[in-house]
């Protein structure tokens, strides 16, 4: 059992300290679900997706994009590189 849980957490180590980790591995996961997408990205879901920044919680954006997506489309560039995609709720 020991060497089961070193093992795991040698594999956590290396996918959180690998220069090309998997993408995307910033965005928030919700419930098995990326919640922010990049440009270019897969939606998962239809619905309408708008852009969400770094410091949107704080300041909020000024006259974000929002778009429609069918499951499957992908997700156009945004205005700032900055910025990624977040599902309207």
């Amino acid at each position: 059992m020991h060497r089961f849980a070193l093992s795991a957490h040698t594999i956590l180590w290396e996918l959180t300290n690998r220069s090309d980790a998997i993408k995307g591995m910033e965005a928030t996961h919700q419930m098995g679900e990326w919640t922010r997408f990049e440009p270019g990205d897969k939606a998962p879901n239809d619905g309408i997706y708008i852009e969400d920044g770094e410091n949107s919680f704080h300041m909020g954006i000024n006259n974000p994009h929002k778009i429609r997506l069918r499951k499957g489309e992908r997700f156009p560039d945004t205005t700032n590189h900055n910025r990624k995609w977040k599902r309207m709720r």
